[in-house]
C-alpha cells in the first residue's frame, strides 16, 4: 500500500485522494467490509509510524506522504539532493504486470533490496538482520521467489581467504532481471 501510494502521489502535495473501492482494485482485494477495514488499519497504522498524515475531505481519507525515515517530516523527493538521501525506482511493470499481488512478502523484500544496490550485489543471509532487519530465512525464501519467477539471476564467484582452511572462500553475486534490472 505504502509503495503504491509513492506510485500515485508523484507530485506535490504528494497525496492521494481516491475511494476505498479504488484501493480494493489496485491491491486485488474483493470489495467487502473485511478488505475496507484492512485498508483504513493500513492507513492508521502508516500514520502511526509517521509515514504519512490522513485528514478528511468531503468524507474521504486522504493521505499524504511524509519523509521514508519515520521522522514526520514533510516529505520531499529529489534525487540529486545534497542531503545525499537514496533512492531506487520501482518501475510501473511492478504494478501492470501484477508483481504486487505475485511476490510474497519476502520476494518483494528481497527485490526492494535489490533495486537499491547496484548489479553485482551481496546479498549474504548471515548478514540479513544486521545489513536489512529481516531474517536470513526471510532472504533464502525471497530469493528462491525471484529466481523461480527468473526475476534475480546470481553468479558464484571465488576469492583468496587466508583465514579459511582452503585457502578459498565464494560469494554469490545477484542481478535482478527485467523489468527490474537496472
Amino acid at each position: 500500500m505504502y509503495l503504491l501510494m509513492h506510485a500515485v502521489a508523484s507530485r506535490h502535495p504528494y497525496d492521494v485522494e481516491v475511494p476505498a473501492a479504488v484501493w480494493m482494485t489496485a491491491l486485488g482485494l474483493p470489495e467487502s467490509e473485511s478488505s475496507r477495514v484492512s485498508l483504513s488499519t493500513n492507513l492508521t497504522w502508516l500514520e502511526s509510524q509517521r509515514l504519512i498524515r490522513s485528514e478528511h475531505r468531503r468524507g474521504r481519507r486522504v493521505s499524504y506522504l511524509l519523509a521514508d525515515n519515520g521522522s514526520g517530516e514533510t516529505y520531499r523527493h529529489d534525487p540529486r539532493s545534497p542531503e545525499g538521501l537514496d533512492y531506487f525506482k520501482l518501475p510501473y511493470e511492478f504494478w501492470h504486470e501484477g508483481w504486487h499481488l505475485r511476490l510474497s512478502l519476502p520476494g518483494l523484500a528481497v527485490l526492494l533490496i535489490g533495486l537499491s544496490l547496484p548489479a553485482g550485489f551481496l546479498l549474504p543471509q548471515e548478514r540479513a538482520a544486521e545489513w536489512y532487519g529481516i531474517s536470513r530465512d526471510t532472504v533464502r525464501r525471497g530469493i528462491d521467489q525471484l529466481r523461480g519467477e527468473k526475476l534475480i539471476e546470481f553468479r558464484t564467484a571465488t576469492k583468496r581467504a587466508p583465514q579459511s582452511p582452503i585457502g578459498i572462500s565464494s560469494e554469490r553475486r545477484y542481478k535482478l532481471r527485467p523489468p527490474f534490472a537496472g
